[in-house]
């Protein structure tokens, strides 16, 4: 099949397009759009800015699909590639669907699961029946943001700066509530938080072409994760592709070969620390004048500023709080009467410590160990606050560090949810075998 690319200047003119025979039969999806402004990256190196628009090349990972392994309609792989079927609406199994949990039947003595047709994800249904599986640990868990109940992770060919995420939607459009990039670390794209007018609107029975507007990305990425919450869906949502737009810096003469970018290196973790650590002072030709001009002028008035602020933080505390003054003067000496020592949290008892600890999510436990001392005697030593522990909620910062850490902790641990977590080797069977 023939595969084209088409590389157009700034000013929408085609400089230079071709068509090749390629090996099989897959159709390129990757069109290269090249500003026509030569610039220079951090090493000085000339070369022009290249914006790609790439539809998703694989799917990594994704939570449900209501098609089977076996099958090719409502499964996971369909969003690769272009759209097959926008703008049509409607229930296409050449689209990607998501699928709920198992039913499962309770009978009186017994728990039998049903083989019965899966259930698409959609509305709170599924959610409030009597054989769904709840999340243990709900301290975890809260309504703002929105709980996730699907994701699917994309990989695209080429790494670049994302600019535009385009999902096209073929049904009951509206389920996406959050974007995540992957570039050695999770990063946040977009939140349903941030969500303008424009994103909320939904045409009844109108397939649309959803594009938030996505926040800044300091780091080149190929992944692309979005997640889904569906309780306010009337019906299950389908996606028929994925559009990413971004840009990527190509040297002068690395437009040649077969393919347009095939000369890139990928740029390592340190070196991409480096680019970021940008410090060019600008050193102005009367430097040494505006330093005499402060000298003279405005020395005494910033010292005079460090001063005033100063003496206000160590303002008299009888001055600034005469209620607690007066208070304290009524208060009968220590000769006639002892004054009750002051109640605060760290002097309450142990039990009743325990029993507000156990009420915190995972990460507010970690904050209460670095308090003081008796909280961390809680929190870190005493292994019943670590029963049940679901790590699902923080899929994006589980690692093999934080095992470690919750090694030490989990001695009577039952319960351990370790779904969606551990991409990208981030976890990996040597850390349970140690």
């Amino acid at each position: 099949m023939l595969s084209d690319y088409s590389m157009v200047s700034s000013d929408g003119d085609e400089s230079s397009s071709y068509a090749e025979n390629t090996e099989d039969d897959t159709e390129e999806d990757v069109f290269f759009q090249l500003s026509g402004v030569g610039v220079e990256d951090s090493g000085g190196n000339r070369g022009k800015l290249v914006t790609i628009n790439q539809y998703a090349q694989d799917v990594v990972d994704f939570s449900s699909q209501y098609g089977s392994d076996t099958s090719i309609s409502y499964t996971a792989y369909n969003v690769t590639g272009k759209p097959s079927k926008y703008p049509d609406y409607g229930d296409f199994p050449e689209t990607f669907a998501f699928v709920s949990s198992s039913t499962v039947v309770l009978v009186k003595q017994y728990i039998m699961s049903l083989l019965l047709p899966l259930q698409r994800t959609y509305g709170p249904w599924w959610k409030l029946a009597p054989s769904a599986q709840q999340e243990f640990s709900p301290q975890n868990f809260s309504d703002a943001p929105p709980p996730v109940d699907d994701y699917i992770l994309l990989r695209f060919e080429e790494p670049v700066y994302p600019e535009t995420i385009e999902v096209f939607e073929t049904y009951n459009p509206g389920g996406i509530i959050r974007i995540w990039a992957y570039a050695e670390e999770w990063i946040c794209l977009w939140d349903i938080s941030e969500a303008d007018q424009s994103c909320m609107l939904i045409e009844r029975n109108k397939a649309r072409v959803f594009a938030p507007r996505l926040r800044h990305c300091t780091e080149p990425t190929r992944y692309i994760r979005m997640e889904f919450n569906h309780a306010h869906l009337q019906y299950s949502t389908q996606l028929d592709a994925v559009l990413l737009v971004g840009q990527k810096f190509v040297p002068c003469g690395g437009l040649r070969g077969k393919h347009p970018l095939s000369p890139l290196i990928e740029k390592g973790p340190i070196q991409k620390k480096l680019e970021l650590e940008k410090f060019r002072p600008v050193a102005t030709a009367n430097r040494e004048e505006i330093l005499q001009e402060f000298l003279r002028n405005g020395l005494d008035e910033f010292v005079q500023g460090l001063s005033q602020r100063q003496s206000s933080n160590e303002e008299d505390p009888d001055e600034s709080h005469p209620e607690e003054s007066d208070s304290r003067s009524e208060t009968p000496s220590a000769d006639t009467n002892p004054t009750v020592p002051e109640l605060t949290l760290d002097r309450l008892p142990y039990e009743v410590l325990f029993k507000v600890m156990s009420f915190l999510d995972l990460k507010s436990l970690y904050r209460c160990g670095r308090v003081c001392r008796t909280f961390n005697q809680i929190v870190a030593v005493n292994s019943l606050l670590y029963a049940e522990v679901n790590l699902k909620p923080y899929w994006n910062c589980v690692s093999t560090a934080l095992l470690s850490s919750l090694m030490k902790r989990c001695a009577y641990t039952k319960k351990l949810d370790l779904s969606w977590c551990g991409s990208f080797n981030k976890l990996t069977a040597t850390d349970f075998k140690e």
